[in-house]
């Protein structure tokens, strides 16, 4: 029987056979590490405010339809803010501010902004 297996397993199939091992290890090593990727990004919405009952520093800003890519950029580094999301269906981003910022205060300062049309509040941050 062991002669019969050696005869099958000749240099080229036995090569093939650990080629196809290796291969089937790197996938699993591959899955694993997305897998545990995925578990520690699932936290990451109840740590910025999603699933708890605190907010985050997120508005919901409308830009005039004469404001340039230029003059939005100068607005938002001059805040130190990011779009997250957006447009949406009313054409609102989603702006994320520095927690360090007042949000009322900055909503107003923001409002009597020449870029600006429409500013709304968020009651809770988006992870996307």
């Amino acid at each position: 029987m062991l002669t019969r297996l050696s005869d099958f397993l000749s240099r080229r199939s036995a090569f093939v056979l650990v080629f196809v091992l290796l291969e089937a290890g790197m996938l699993a090593g591959l899955l694993k590490g997305v897998g545990q990727l995925h578990a520690s990004t699932t936290g990451v919405a109840t740590t910025r405010g999603v699933g708890g009952a605190s907010t985050c520093s997120t508005l919901a800003l409308t830009f005039r339809r004469t404001a340039t890519e230029r003059d939005i950029t100068l607005l938002l580094t001059q805040y130190g803010a990011t779009i997250v999301y957006g447009p949406d269906e009313n054409s609102a981003y989603l702006v994320r501010l520095p927690d360090t910022l007042p949000l009322a205060e900055t909503a107003a300062a923001l409002r009597e902004s020449a870029v600006i049309d429409d500013v709304r509040p968020q009651s809770a941050c988006r992870t996307n």
